[in-house]
């Protein structure tokens, strides 16, 4: 019995050590620049799928107006990003949208919520006034 004990104290012990070996790698790997972290920081964030008319709706609007040369913001792809998803899921929760109402193109601006192509290209409308 007291050898099955100092078994289990071994192994968590070294369960532990490893676990924080693990984590202060990660840390160290984080602090590394990455081109992503070297890019101007932007709230604004354009959530879309790829397919979705209403997204390439916007897409056109972006193009023929050159609002990618005049304004700074991130596109994330839903569809096939989860973590992209949850995200966008995480903001519309933030603007009190329900999860079953949430759609593509769907924009966070740092504190708002836009749903829809209308709505995201007004915002980019009046943005660049």
């Amino acid at each position: 019995m007291r050898l099955k004990s100092i078994f289990l104290i071994c192994f968590i012990a070294l369960s532990g050590f490893i676990f924080s070996g693990c984590t202060i790698g990660k840390q160290v790997n984080s602090a590394n620049p990455t081109p992503d972290a070297t890019l101007p920081k932007t709230d604004i964030i354009l959530y879309y799928g790829e397919g979705c008319p209403h997204c390439a709706k916007v897409e056109d609007y972006l193009n023929k107006n050159n609002v990618r040369g005049k304004l700074n913001f991130e596109t994330k792809e839903v569809y096939s990003n989860k973590d992209n998803a949850q995200e966008m899921a995480q903001k519309a929760n933030l603007c009190g949208i329900n999860q079953n109402n949430i759609g593509v193109p769907f924009l966070w601006d740092g504190k708002n919520c836009y749903v829809g192509d209308s709505d995201i290209i007004k915002f980019f409308e009046e943005k660049m006034k």
